[in-house]
């Protein structure tokens, strides 16, 4: 074990990969309910557009066809229970998903009940924040992160018995086509946010030993893209153009760049 890593109550905890591990993951603390992506067979996810739009496949299509063509056959194949509604904020549509969720699996009925899905076999998926981002000032960013966990990670731990959690941050929204031709300075809400998103992780996971707690950074994977689009297949002018190879519209991602976030979760994932 490096330096970047520590015992943490009986569970890893990775805050800085080394050079040669996946970047797109910047934190993990793993318990004894995470055995490995292998033993996952639930994904819950809980988003907007970027995990459910009706005009392109997502990167939860890509992510389920890749794992499960990588399994044995004998392996229980990966499915998911996807909430997301496009142009959902935590503020407003997060709880209303999360109450779709326990009408399908209803919460636990006490401490000691069963829950309704096997804790070590679900991955439960927050990817939310772009909205909130394009709606709110800076400043006031903080507090609905804290609801993110509050009324989201911490109503999961509790009702439904969760203990996997994956957080994805949010992309740089601020170098799409509609923040580019708008010319705001917006920038800073995306930073803000992911970095509340992980300051506030580390704190969840401390007080959960229980939890296996993982951020993704999708931000880091976009970045890498619209930095050298031609290393992922793309032109350059791929990068501003709405409606080219790596923009669908003025605002969401392509399936091909979905396509490269899932094989880099996969991957992330794998590593945990």
């Amino acid at each position: 074990m490096d330096d970047s890593e520590a015992n943490h109550g009986g569970a890893v905890v990775s805050n800085h990969p080394d050079p040669s591990a996946n970047v797109d993951l910047i934190f993990s603390v793993t318990s004894r309910s995470w055995r490995g992506l292998l033993h996952i067979t639930r994904v819950i996810v809980f988003g907007d557009s970027t995990s459910y739009f009706d005009s392109c496949v997502t990167w939860l299509a890509h992510f389920l066809k890749s794992v499960n063509k990588s399994r044995d056959v004998d392996l229980e194949r990966l499915q998911a229970s996807n909430y997301a509604v496009p142009g959902s904020t935590v503020e407003d549509d997060m709880s209303d998903q999360i109450s779709r969720f326990f009408a399908q699996f209803p919460k636990k009925s006490g401490p000691e009940s069963n829950p309704s899905l096997d804790p070590a076999q679900t991955l439960y998926v927050l990817w939310l924040g772009i909205n909130d981002c394009g709606l709110t000032d800076e400043a006031d960013l903080e507090e609905i992160v804290d609801k993110l966990f509050d009324d989201g990670l911490d109503e999961m731990y509790i009702g439904s018995g969760a203990r996997n959690f994956l957080l994805i941050d949010v992309p740089p929204i601020d170098r799409s086509p509609s923040a580019l031709e708008s010319g705001g300075d917006v920038v800073d809400r995306y930073l803000t946010w992911n970095r509340l998103l992980k300051s506030r992780i580390e704190a969840f996971a401390s007080d959960n030993k229980n939890a296996s707690v993982i951020l993704f950074s999708v931000h880091s994977v976009i970045t890498a893209i619209l930095d050298d689009p031609t290393k992922y297949g793309f032109q350059e002018e791929d990068v501003t153009d709405e409606g080219g190879g790596i923009w669908l519209d003025e605002l969401h991602f392509t399936s091909d760049v979905h396509s490269i976030i899932a094989q880099q979760l996969e991957r992330a994932l794998d590593a945990v």
